[in-house]
This record gives C-alpha cells, sequence and structure tokens, in this order.
C-alpha cells in the first residue's frame, strides 16, 4: 500500500467467487400486495456494504502477514492505504491485472504492497 502496508491478493478468482461477491446487488425482495401487484425492494447501501465485505473476504489473502479479520484490517486502514486495496481488488474482480504485463504470478497469487 502507500503507507507500506503488505497487502497480500490473489491475482484472480474463481466463477464461484464472482458469483458471490455479486450476489447482495442479485437479492432482491419481492412483494405482492393485495392487488396481485409485485414490488422489489433492495437496499443499495447494505448491498454495497455486503459485495464490499465479500470481495475483501474472498480476494485478501493476508494484511501484514495476518490471515484472519481480513475485512475488519481492511476497514481500519488509513483511508489512502484502504482505497488502494479495494481498488486492486476491484481489478481483480474485474478481472484485470493489477500487475504489470512482465510480472507473472505464481501460482495465482500475487502481492501489492
Amino acid at each position: 500500500t502507500p503507507g507500506g502496508i503488505e497487502v497480500e491478493i490473489k491475482s484472480s478468482i474463481t466463477i464461484g467467487d464472482k458469483i458471490a461477491i455479486q450476489r447482495p446487488y442479485k437479492s432482491i425482495k419481492l412483494t405482492v400486495d393485495s392487488d396481485g401487484l409485485q414490488k422489489g425492494e433492495l437496499d443499495a447501501g447494505d448491498a454495497s456494504d455486503e459485495t464490499m465485505k465479500a470481495g475483501i473476504e474472498r480476494v485478501v489473502i493476508s494484511v501484514g502477514g495476518k490471515t484472519d479479520k481480513l475485512y475488519d484490517a481492511v476497514m481500519g486502514m488509513n483511508q489512502d492505504d484502504g482505497q488502494f486495496v479495494l481498488d486492486e481488488i476491484d481489478k481483480i474482480i474485474s478481472g484485470k491485472d493489477f500487475m504489470k504485463a512482465d510480472a507473472t504470478p505464481a501460482g495465482g497469487i500475487a502481492s501489492a504492497n
């Protein structure tokens, strides 16, 4: 990170990971009123928070050498470091390689620091 925190993240995710990360945005509650009309409900704030949490938990391997409470570790970073990590996670989820073209991650794992 810009502040020197070592964060190890996956260089790619599985399709199962991607589906799990996107699931909160696809979880729409449908209700039917007395006239038989369907109404959908989605709390975009909650969906965004849950998607971010799932992304961190499925992409981040370690923060500062620790492998537990990764969401809390990322959310506890200062703004610059935390945003850097979230941006790198977004690249992985969207399929963009966060490494330079000449870098080759070993075994599907790479470090960004």
